[in-house]
């Protein structure tokens, strides 16, 4: 991940010359990555071929020894790059400008490996990454035991004092001759360990820096645990796995929640392009197409932009609004220069494919919830 005070510096640098961005999925879990020529190199190589002809036949002089420099350079580092640098994806920003260089490791598999020539450096790959990377706290449930883990991507770790065991009751529940009220002492004994233990997480959540809560457990336990955990931690709670991980590994649950994680967050950014759809027709807090959009941005009213960079379309003839944040870079650059103006007002930012969100493509490619 890249802070996100560096990025909004990176997004407001422009190049006297240009910007080369490279974001590629080198992921090793992809079969087409495991071969010699894995897929990544390939689809880089072909964006820079693809780039290559588009300056080489419209840019000028300057520009085209720029590019050619810029170009061989990355070559020559992407074939010696280690597991250690690709990650499962990275992006490069290479410019003559030192402040404009910046290579990144990502430990998420981006969408998709591309390439970018232009006077700013492409940011939007590193912006959706950040969002869908976001930590979050994992509660496991056990029959007799809570553990907390925080997930991030790159790494899941225990929260310390996170473990919470029932004690054994020392009450006599020997009463063989009357099972029932034995039963009705052990349900009551653990019913007050999970209201304990859900107090004793609320208090630990409160210290960690994470906004999505995951729970995993028996359905029936995870619900009785629901139960007794303050109302505003239950609307936090974004994903809910029903298996019993409480004695898994640190690894085996990264494997496992990741998935289920992210697929939790696309969920939510397609329901924020539906809700600010309807928003947006009832005269409220939604925008959707680039004219609404980027109107909002411009006025900081966006609270969380959602996009699909490689699809945003401009509502028909750019207006004045529009063609100030494309600033001369034509219309291809619309969704790029979204994701500056979210970066620049602290706004969230999520990517969404236009084929994963019927709402989004059909607002070209552009959505958002506002503030106001």
């Amino acid at each position: 991940m890249i802070a996100s005070e560096e990025l909004r510096k990176l997004a407001a640098l422009r190049s006297e010359h240009g910007v080369l961005t490279l974001a590629a999925r080198t992921d090793p879990r992809d079969p087409a990555n495991g071969n010699q020529d894995p897929a990544w190199w390939i689809e880089v190589r072909n964006g820079l071929r693809d780039e290559t002809h588009r300056v080489e036949s419209s840019g000028d002089h300057r520009e085209k020894v720029m590019f050619r420099g810029l170009r061989e350079r990355a070559e020559q580092r992407m074939r010696l790059l280690g597991p250690a640098e690709c990650g499962r994806s990275f992006v490069w920003l290479l410019a003559e400008e030192p402040e404009l260089d910046h290579f990144v490791t990502l430990q998420l598999p981006l969408d998709r490996s591309e390439v970018w020539w232009a006077p700013r450096p492409h940011v939007a790959p590193l912006a959706a990454t950040n969002d869908l990377s976001a930590p979050a706290v994992v509660i496991l449930l056990g029959r007799d035991a809570v553990r907390m883990v925080r997930w991030e991507v790159g790494g899941t770790a225990e929260v310390q004092d996170g473990r919470f065991a029932e004690a054994a009751d020392d009450r006599d529940l020997g009463d063989a001759d009357v099972p029932d009220r034995r039963d009705a002492r052990v349900e009551t004994h653990h019913k007050q360990f999970l209201r304990e233990a859900a107090h004793g997480v609320a208090a630990r959540i409160a210290a960690l820096d994470a906004d999505d809560l995951v729970l995993a457990g028996d359905p029936a336990l995870s619900r009785a645990f629901c139960d007794e955990l303050p109302a505003e931690l239950r609307k936090r709670i974004a994903v809910k796995v029903d298996a019993n991980l409480h004695e898994e590994s640190l690894s085996a649950l990264d494997h496992r929640l990741e998935p289920e994680i992210l697929r939790a967050r696309r969920a939510r950014a397609a329901a924020t392009v539906e809700e600010a759809a309807e928003h947006f027709q009832a005269g409220g807090r939604g925008a959707i197409g680039a004219t609404a959009v980027l109107g909002a941005l411009a006025e900081g009213r966006v609270s969380h932009l959602v996009l699909d960079p490689q699809a945003v379309v401009s509502d028909g003839r750019l207006d004045p609004v529009a063609a100030e944040a494309v600033n001369g870079d034509g219309p291809a650059a619309l969704g790029e220069r979204a994701v500056e103006m979210a970066l620049a007002s602290s706004a969230r930012i999520s990517v969404l494919r236009v084929g994963d969100c019927d709402a989004l493509a059909e607002g070209g490619g552009i959505a958002a919830a506002l503030r106001y």
